[in-house]
């Protein structure tokens, strides 16, 4: 990975060297104009969209001008202390006499599509299997995006490792981390700190390996089992490699396989060449390997005792099963297998719009799979549209006049979508708005899954909003409360579906 580089006055970039994944230091913040900020803003594009994003700021820091760079350390006022090892940005956080804490936040925003995964101490069960845990990877965090395969690899975002806390005559202690609502918290026992000899280190780090950080034995055959694992094929949709990842201590072999869920099916069975090496993907390409439309698939790896799978902790991530035609479920397994498949598009290339999308005058339009919209898609007039899968727009949707939109899967708005004067829009599924949803005019909205509204939800002048929530009893009472909070009207529907109607005029 390349190191640090001064990109204006108040930011620094590094980019990952195997995707265009870049992390900005600093940037523009109005309390401190021109100053390096210290925090970590991470973006990750494909196909020259931007499809995750991650802001990580250090809330108790205090920016200053005075920063240092040296080509390849960046050392800011405030103390933090920015440097690539590896393929890791080291984040060290320096006090020169005892902070007065033993705790520190950290404040984090994101795209809406990504998820964190505790990697606990393994137990002794995974031990005795042949589990390998290293002592950074305890207690530390994988972040995934809901989406894997082709450009997006595994799925894996970032790693968040454990902290290490070290003072001046080397001592060294590891933190806790605990990432919950948007803040993650490092910890350091109070009698560790309180005997330290100062300056005291902390270093919070991130990876950028798209691979899992543990590994274990393949003395059984695991497969996915996660809606961001499945994959929905359209019609004409062609896997053309597959990648894994493993370490071995001796050159060997291992089966990875593609199951229908329908009925568990093989579609095929490739025998991935290992080697002996370490932490390695191992590729099959070359291949022709038809699926059927709207049917899900997974992917399924075998037995070889001198193998081992790489993993990251991952809950329900996995079922341990036969590797046989068809696939055979035995237990659930909390993994995530780093695998995963490239995959051509039974609609062509991927549909990118460098303008606007005009649907008017009695108009239609009917796209799928993985479109990208870098201006804006407007169906007005008797004007509709129907769009599904993997859909982004990085400017605004307009449904007006009478036009209409339906959007499916993993839809995501930079901008704003308004809907009005007739207009009607029904959106399913992992969809988050960066900027504002507005409903007016007699317009309506419907929205299932997994919604999330980084700015404003605005209902007025008779439109309205149906929102259905799913998710555990925490997750209704939770939504209850913001509900009852912002006067808005619920009721639940079923044990674990919560319906909230917003009318009138409802601000942010």
């Amino acid at each position: 990975m390349t190191g640090l580089t001064l990109r204006n006055t108040s930011e620094y970039i590094l980019v990952a060297p195997d995707r265009d994944l870049r992390t900005v230091i600093g940037g523009s913040d109005e309390r401190w104009p021109g100053v390096v900020v210290p925090n970590a803003n991470l973006s990750l594009e494909v196909g020259g969209q931007e499809v995750a994003w991650l802001n990580i700021n250090r809330t108790d820091a205090t920016a200053a001008a005075g920063e240092t760079f040296d080509g390849e350390t960046l050392a800011t006022p405030s103390g933090d202390i920015f440097r690539v090892v590896d393929d890791r940005l080291k984040w060290d956080v320096a006090f020169t006499e005892h902070p007065g804490a033993y705790a520190w936040a950290f404040g984090l925003t994101d795209s809406g599509n990504l998820s964190y995964h505790y990697q606990p101490a393994l137990t002794w069960d995974e031990i005795m299997a042949g589990h390998e845990r290293p002592d950074d990877v305890v207690g530390s965090y994988a972040v995934y995006m809901d989406r894997m395969h082709g450009p997006y690899g595994t799925g894996k975002f970032i790693h968040v490792y454990r902290p290490w806390f070290q003072d001046a005559n080397g001592n060294g202690q590891w933190g806790t981390i605990d990432i919950t609502n948007g803040v993650m918290t490092i910890s350091i026992d109070p009698a560790w700190l309180d005997a330290a000899v100062y300056p005291v280190t902390l270093d919070p780090t991130i990876g950028y390996s798209t691979m899992g950080a543990s590994v274990v034995a393949a003395s059984s055959a695991y497969r996915a089992n996660l809606a961001a694992d499945m994959y929905t094929a359209v019609s004409g949709d062609t896997v053309k490699a597959i990648h894994a990842g493993f370490r071995t201590y001796s050159s060997g072999s291992l089966n990875v396989g593609i199951f229908d869920a329908a009925d568990n099916s093989r579609v095929a069975n490739e025998s991935v060449y290992v080697g002996n090496s370490s932490y390695v993907f191992r590729s099959v390409t070359g291949l022709s390997i038809s699926l059927t439309d709207a049917h899900e698939y997974f992917m399924g790896a075998g037995i070889n005792t001198a193998v081992m799978y790489i993993y990251d902790s991952y809950t329900n991530g996995a079922f341990r099963g036969t590797y046989a035609d068809p696939w055979v479920d035995i237990k659930v397994a909390s993994y995530r297998l780093s695998m995963y498949a490239d995959i051509e598009s039974g609609g062509g290339s991927p549909v990118n719009f460098d303008e606007a999308l005009s649907v008017s005058g009695g108009g239609s339009a009917s796209l799928t799979a993985r479109l990208g919209y870098p201006a804006a898609l407007s169906a007005t007039g008797g004007g509709a549209a129907e769009l599904a899968a993997l859909v982004g727009f990085l400017d605004s949707l307009s449904a007006s006049g009478g036009g209409g939109a339906a959007l499916a899967d993993r839809v995501g708005f930079q901008a704003g979508l308004a809907v009005s004067g007739g207009g009607s829009a029904s959106l399913t599924a992992r969809i988050g708005f960066k900027d504002v949803l507005s409903i007016s005019g007699g317009g309506a909205a419907e929205l299932a899954a997994v919604v999330e509204f980084y700015e404003a939800l605005a209902v007025s002048g008779g439109g309205s909003a149906t929102i259905f929530i799913e998710g555990d009893t925490a997750v209704i009472r939770e939504v209850i409360r913001l509900a009852g909070n912002r006067r808005l009207n619920f009721q639940l529907a079923g044990q674990r579906r919560l319906v909230i109607t917003l009318t009138g005029n409802i601000g942010d």
